[in-house]
């Protein structure tokens, strides 16, 4: 339901091993624009508390979490970035670590080496 208490210098860690089990990571081409995305599925009260410490380190924005089946019991939705604040995230997440998920790491890179190309 929440985040655990920890040493501050851990909660990236923590956060990117989440994300890395129950966060995914893409890219799009809508009206709004081109690029990275992501988005990290949880309880309403847990997500809450992951964008706190998203915004109180990176400065990004505050997006709605999106509930899923409103009707059932657990508030159970998604917290999504993109673009400029997505890539923020995943650099925050990805920069100087050892543990990750190849798949997802990947895409950032893709990403992230083609938008530094332009």
């Amino acid at each position: 339901d929440h985040l655990p208490e920890m040493d501050e210098s851990l909660l990236r860690h923590f956060i990117r091993g989440y994300f890395d089990g129950d966060g995914s990571v893409w890219h799009s081409l809508t009206s709004r624009g081109e690029g990275l995305n992501l988005s990290l599925t949880g309880n309403k009260p847990f997500l809450l508390e992951v964008q706190k410490v998203l915004v109180q380190n990176l400065e990004v924005g505050s997006p709605k979490v999106y509930i899923r089946h409103k009707e059932r019991e657990g508030q159970i939705g998604d917290l999504r970035y993109a673009h400029a604040s997505a890539r923020k995230i995943l650099e925050w997440l990805y920069n100087d670590c050892q543990y990750y998920s190849e798949r997802k790491k990947s895409i950032y890179l893709k990403e992230k080496f083609e938008e530094d190309l332009i």
